[in-house]
């Protein structure tokens, strides 16, 4: 037994290890493109190491202030709305998974209906506009401050959280601010952690509200403007393709964009990775 035990964490760390690199192999592809100069990949296509190496994409994207400005915007907008996101779910998770709470299944049917019908792009529009969200910061924030589905994943987890230590708490003369905040977030550390990452990425990738409601360029978040750079570098790269000249780095720039725009979430996941995935499976199988 103890034989056939061993042979299979072999086969199974030999299978898991070639399927990691073949997963990480894109992205290597990604990152050597990006430093890659424009004519050998017209020249070679992609390629894992680079036949010619240029910084050429950086240097056109990093011109300026104008990304660091938006780097500063999305993580402004990132790190407050995840951190209120977060509160104001994990709050109406809790509530919700109280069996005193009046009205229970009243309230959940409430953040239940938004999951399957929408008012429809202009009624959301015009929301928007009457909140005087337009070119302010507070318009990236608040329409993703809340998430029916992460609400109700981290509702799954709370239920599953024992009443006891609860009931306990509450004997001791706690109340229900205080046992949420010294208790519930303490032992739901790996479903908080979980809604976290799920709110972080899509502040950090949400690009539509920029294009509906900015239109100063310095409120500009990171994806909006990497995109507006990538539509027109593939612009003026076809332009130069048709005129043959061959010095705007358009394929480096694509790929380039791709590296800005993931690294801050690559430095954060590994952090979060063991609690996502606890939280998401216990969030996902208790209820």
């Amino acid at each position: 037994m103890d034989k056939r035990f061993s042979l299979f964490r072999i086969t199974n760390t030999i299978f898991l290890t070639v399927v990691s690199i073949l997963t990480l192999f894109p992205f290597l592809v990604v990152l050597a493109v990006s430093f890659s100069d424009e004519s050998s990949i017209a020249k070679n296509g992609f390629r894992l190491i680079p036949e010619k190496w240029s910084l050429g994409a950086y240097r056109l994207l990093f011109e300026g202030s104008v990304v660091f400005d938006a780097y500063r915007i999305s993580i402004i907008v990132t790190v407050a709305g995840t951190i209120i996101s977060v509160l104001i779910t994990s709050m109406l998770g809790y509530a919700l998974s109280r069996k005193s709470l009046k009205y229970r299944n009243v309230l959940n049917m409430i953040v239940y209906i938004p999951m399957i019908f929408s008012g429809g792009l202009v009624p959301f529009y015009m929301v928007l506009l009457k909140l005087h969200l337009k070119d302010n910061i507070l318009g990236l924030i608040l329409p993703m401050l809340f998430n029916p589905f992460f609400m109700f994943l981290i509702l799954n987890f709370f239920r599953g959280l024992p009443d006891a230590v609860i009931e306990s708490a509450k004997i001791d003369g706690a109340g229900e601010f205080r046992i949420y905040r010294s208790i519930v977030m303490r032992l739901a550390a790996p479903g908080i952690a979980t809604i976290t990452l799920f709110y972080a990425l899509n502040y950090w990738n949400e690009w539509n509200l920029a294009l509906l409601l900015i239109n100063d360029t310095r409120l500009y978040p990171l994806q909006y403007l990497l995109r507006m750079i990538l539509m027109r570098v593939s612009y003026v790269g076809q332009a130069a393709m048709n005129a043959n000249v061959s010095e705007i780095p358009a394929e480096s720039t694509k790929m380039a964009t791709v590296i800005v725009t993931i690294g801050p979430i690559m430095l954060v996941y590994p952090f979060v990775q063991k609690y996502f995935i606890k939280g998401i499976t216990i969030g996902a199988v208790k209820g």
